[in-house]
């Protein structure tokens, strides 16, 4: 069995395992939520990353499903997530 020394090192072995199944536009968006330093709305997501916000919104609802982004809170109208 693997044994792994941080959170981050799990997370990081993880992430090189699944990479291969995500498309670019998950990928963009996945590396702007795990290079913030706090949780982001869609709308930053898509500032960062130059995609549509139409484009960014189903992708981390997506990413939420696998496991690599989580909802954080909800400001006023727009919702946060972290990678």
């Amino acid at each position: 069995s693997t044994r792994f020394a941080t959170a981050a090192d799990l997370r990081n072995a993880w992430w090189r395992e699944i990479r291969g199944k995500l498309n670019p536009t998950r990928i963009a968006v996945y590396r702007a939520l795990a290079s913030a330093e706090e949780p982001m709305t869609t709308d930053a997501i898509a500032q960062r990353t130059g995609l549509p916000l139409l484009t960014v919104r189903p992708r981390v609802t997506e990413l939420c499903q696998v496991g690599l982004a989580e909802f954080v809170d909800r400001i006023g109208h727009h919702g946060r997530y972290r990678a």
